[in-house]
C-alpha cells in the first residue's frame, strides 16, 4: 500500500469515525447477550445499507483475485449475507458445496 492510499484511506476514516461513534453508542442503549442480538442486527443492517459490499474480501484461499468458494469462511459470507437478505454480489471462483456453508 502506497503512502498515498494510507492517506486516503485514513481521511475516509476520519469522515465516517461520527457515525461509526454514533452507532457504537446506539448499540450500547440496548445491551443484549447471547446470540440472539435483534435490535443489534436490526442497527448495523441499517448501517450497512447501500454500502459496497462486493468491495469486501474474506476468502482464506482466494483464486485469481476471486474468492475460491469452498473455505469457511467463503461459506460464512454467503451464509450472513444470505441470512441478512443482502445480495453482495460476491463472486466465487468455485460454487460453495453444501458441506461447506453446513460448516461454521
Amino acid at each position: 500500500m502506497t503512502t498515498e492510499m494510507t492517506e486516503e484511506l485514513r481521511d475516509e476514516a476520519r469522515e465516517i469515525q461520527d457515525d461509526l461513534v454514533a452507532l457504537r453508542r446506539t448499540l450500547h442503549q440496548w445491551p443484549e447477550l447471547g446470540n440472539h442480538l435483534p435490535v443489534t442486527r436490526e442497527q448495523v443492517l441499517g448501517a450497512l445499507d447501500g454500502l459496497p459490499l462486493e468491495l469486501t474480501f474474506s476468502c482464506l484461499s482466494p483464486v485469481d483475485g476471486l474468492h475460491c468458494g469452498q473455505c469457511n469462511k467463503c461459506a460464512e459470507r454467503r451464509r450472513a449475507f444470505s441470512e441478512a437478505g443482502i445480495d453482495a454480489l460476491t463472486r466465487y471462483a468455485v460454487p460453495l458445496t453444501t458441506s461447506a456453508m453446513d460448516r461454521r
